[in-house]
């Protein structure tokens, strides 16, 4: 490296002044000298050294070790300086061994952590931390919304409206299972056959009773989103379960309404503005919808209202109620709020920040099986 003379003395001269050199004189008055034969471009070897600077007689004949006692010392004293005072000095002076000349050099650039990481190296273990940042990311629950939240952190029950059946004699005369809309369970049951001496005499209870397709599609989506949280709902039917045992936690129900089940008895009290009476669903007096009305109990298998309502149930429990006469109404709504994205697009336009609300969607299919679906009315329950 090219270093003028002026900037080697002054080198030479921080050194000396270090604290490092202050009580180290013949180091000190050592290292001037060899500054200056550099300086003046001498090559020094180790005998003009003990006759110049140690004064050593040049016509002995007799070798001392001082030259190199005193250079070794030396070397020691600039590693040290380094090492402590001049560890971020710019420049370097040291006397490689063997050698008594002085030689200035650039101190170089202290390399970052990052510019010493080799690309090829760096490059397989990026891959794998963006594969470990992907899966445990996909891996993440999914954020519990609103609506099924609640039912997803609570012991939650889901049932089935099935229908009650009664065996006796069918319409073709032959003996087998029927369906009186007026019997809906053993109570019901019961109490006619008191009234009624035929029904008592030549009937007796089914030993099951009957659901539809709705109920195998709707255990099943809703089973889905509840083992994304690692958790599922009880399942009960509606016709074995009373007032009692539903409130004793939050409960989901799916099926009809011609079956009388208890949870019109909780719509009709949670909904100040809806009421379901008599297969048919009553809006009246709301402060932005028209009076209306909805029969429920269409008849084919083409189209149908359906009623989803989200509601505050007794003792600090939730209801979330799928009503429908036939499948495709409860079919449709349930793969609707059991898709993040219309649930989502639905939270966010019709629920005012609240999760209660009763929504009313007309159901179109073919087959029993649902090819449209359309909201056509939906309330908050503040």
């Amino acid at each position: 490296m090219n270093i003028n003379n002026e900037k080697k003395q002054l080198l030479i001269s921080s050194i000396r002044n270090s604290k490092t050199f202050s009580k180290a004189t013949t180091s000190n008055s050592l290292l001037q000298y060899l500054c200056d034969a550099s300086i003046n471009e001498i090559v020094l070897k180790e005998s003009i050294i003990d006759v110049e600077f140690f004064k050593s007689n040049a016509d002995s004949d007799k070798s001392s070790p001082r030259v190199r006692v005193n250079i070794y010392n030396l070397r020691k004293k600039l590693n040290e300086y380094y090492q402590a005072e001049g560890k971020e000095d710019a420049h370097i002076v040291s006397i490689e061994k063997g050698q008594y000349n002085l030689h200035f050099t650039k101190r170089p650039p202290i390399k970052s952590f990052y510019s010493k990481i080799k690309l090829k190296n760096v490059v397989p273990y990026g891959l794998i931390l963006i594969m470990l940042v992907v899966f445990l990311v996909s891996n993440l629950p999914p954020k519990k919304d609103a609506i099924w939240g609640s039912y997803i952190e609570k012991p939650t029950s889901l049932y089935i409206g099935d229908i009650f059946g009664i065996m006796g004699n069918t319409a073709t005369g032959n003996y087998g299972w029927n369906r009186d809309y007026a019997i809906n369970n053993l109570s019901d049951y019961y109490a006619l056959s008191q009234k009624n001496e035929d029904v008592k005499t030549n009937t007796k209870p089914a030993n099951y009773t009957y659901t539809t397709g709705m109920a195998v599609i709707a255990t099943q989506r809703i089973e889905q989103v509840f083992q994304q949280f690692n958790t599922s709902p009880s399942i009960k039917f509606i016709s074995q379960s009373s007032i009692a045992d539903i409130k004793q936690e939050n409960a989901i129900y799916v099926g009809p309404t011609k079956n009388n089940n208890h949870f019109i008895h909780f719509f009709n009290q949670s909904n100040k503005y809806f009421r379901i009476s008599n297969d048919s669903l009553f809006l009246k007096g709301h402060p932005q919808l028209a009076d209306t009305s909805f029969y429920l109990n269409s008849s084919g298998l083409t189209e149908e209202y359906a009623v989803v309502s989200n509601i505050p149930g007794p003792g600090n429990t939730n209801q979330l109620l799928f009503f429908s006469n036939h499948d495709i109404g409860v079919s449709s709504t349930i793969e609707f709020y059991t898709n993040r994205e219309s649930l989502t697009s639905f939270i966010k336009k019709n629920t005012n920040n609240t999760p209660y609300f009763t929504a009313v969607f007309k159901a179109e299919g073919k087959s029993r099986t649902n090819t449209k679906l359309e909201l056509i009315l939906t309330s908050a329950i503040e």
